[in-house]
């Protein structure tokens, strides 16, 4: 069937539950709705437009990755907040997609709406402030080529960067002591004002760009 109608008593969707149903183009989702699981909708090309429920409080890892999705909006009267999510697109540039959720929403999982034409605008980018820590390929063959790390990055995990090929310039800020190695390409230049970030990039052979201290009252 092409359209879904759940009943209010449905509080949880499940795992896969419509994983690659590929004649799907219409869910009317439970009022009652406080969780979609990983890979709940996943890979349903003919699902392009949702409407979330009001009470909808998780939303796991791929629930909608790789659909079709050109529209996501609330039930009427929902109170919401927006949500940006940085993703690889199908022509390997990073994007950021404003999505509009329902505000009981404290749960977005990793790539919940991955490889969706989504509204989206491509900056050559300044991350989200409150990012502690960038997991091991986390931006893996995205093309960005200026990064402006927030203040707030504690950890750089290993790949994270390493296969952006037009990366140029990256800020790496002064709480930022984990940083596996060589995790940036080649040719990128390091932007800091510490000795530990100056160190780094000596030692895995980056050039390095002194900043001032924007906390030392320069």
């Amino acid at each position: 069937d092409s359209t879904v109608t759940m009943a209010d008593s449905v509080s949880c969707i499940e795992s896969c539950a419509f994983q690659r149903c590929e004649s799907l183009a219409s869910v009317q989702f439970s009022e009652g709705l406080t969780e979609i699981t990983s890979c709940a909708f996943s890979e349903c090309p003919n699902l392009t437009s949702i409407t979330l429920p009001g009470k909808l409080e998780t939303m796991g890892t791929a629930a909608f990755a790789d659909d079709n999705l050109s529209s996501i909006a609330v039930s009427a009267g929902t109170p919401t907040k927006t949500w940006d999510f940085f993703y690889p697109g199908k022509d390997g540039e990073l994007y950021l997609y404003h999505v509009t959720l329902p505000a009981t929403v404290t749960d977005a999982g990793y790539g919940t709406f991955y490889y969706n034409p989504l509204p989206h605008d491509n900056p050559d980018f300044i991350l989200p402030t409150g990012l502690k820590a960038i997991e091991s390929e986390a931006f893996y063959k995205t093309n960005p080529r200026y990064i402006w790390l927030p203040e707030e990055v504690e950890t750089i995990g290993t790949d994270a960067f390493v296969s952006c090929s037009n990366l140029q310039y990256i800020y790496i800020p002064y709480v930022c002591k984990t940083i596996a190695p060589y995790v940036f390409p080649e040719q990128t230049k390091i932007l800091g004002y510490t000795t530990e970030v100056e160190q780094y990039a000596k030692n895995n052979g980056y050039e390095y760009i002194e900043l001032e201290d924007p906390f030392g009252g320069n």
